[in-house]
């Protein structure tokens, strides 16, 4: 068997009128790697190769630019851009047949997936069972098939907390930064208001003392001052 950390994100693509739902993802390179029927797979961030599907019912060909939605995940927008320029278009085994209702793959360089907020975090793992059959709806490939999903539940149980903890300490080390910038700055506010009261201060007594010279403390005090 084999593992491989996958970028995802659920977007959406307008066809016609109508909006359709679509899986992002960067190009997986040992499981499940795509077949491709024309020009290339993505390279760089802003282009993209779709599956054969959305090409077909969108009548989208290489070459043409699409534009995704960034749909937020935990307030984060996974990806950089949302334009692309179809590089290529590719079927996967994921989908063997569209007599069952799928949601159709766009590609995409893992550059283009906004890495620094996701905190190096991937969205989806493939598994690679050895020795399971082809067909993916016979009873034999999911028997084969689901011993490993449910260690893999298990699995999840025990570190999910483990990592639910690290990504709350990485946003909590964020939280103790921005409130330490919140109470500098309030400090170099009171620093300036500080300043601004002496500078008061000091025009208050200038003024006072020019006064006593000019016009004179007798004809301040005939003026009732």
């Amino acid at each position: 068997g084999a593992a491989e950390a996958v970028l995802q994100t659920g977007s959406q693509l307008r066809i016609g009128r109508s909006m359709t739902d679509i899986t992002v993802m960067d190009v997986p390179e040992e499981i499940s790697r795509p077949v491709l029927l024309s020009g290339r797979l993505p390279e760089t961030a802003g282009e993209c190769a779709i599956e054969k599907k959305l090409a077909d019912d969108g009548e989208f060909a290489v070459g043409q630019t699409i534009s995704l939605t960034n749909r937020p995940v935990m307030g984060i927008e996974p990806l950089k851009e949302t334009d692309f320029v179809i590089t290529g278009i590719f079927q996967t085994p994921d989908h063997i047949s569209y007599m069952v209702s799928v949601t159709p793959y766009v590609l995409v360089s893992e550059e283009s997936f906004n890495r620094e907020e996701l905190q190096g975090s991937y969205m989806m793992t493939l598994v690679r069972v050895a020795d399971t059959p082809a067909d993916r709806y016979s009873d034999a490939y999911w028997d084969a098939v689901r011993p490993v999903e449910e260690a893999l539940q298990t699995l999840a149980l025990e570190r999910g907390p483990a990592r639910r903890e690290t990504i709350r300490g990485i946003y909590e080390s964020q939280i103790q930064t921005g409130e330490q910038k919140i109470d500098d700055a309030k400090a170099q506010i009171q620093t300036g208001e500080q300043k601004i009261d002496e500078a008061k201060a000091q025009i208050i007594l200038a003024n006072t003392y020019h006064l006593y010279l000019r016009p004179g403390m007798d004809i301040i005090e005939q003026a009732g001052g």
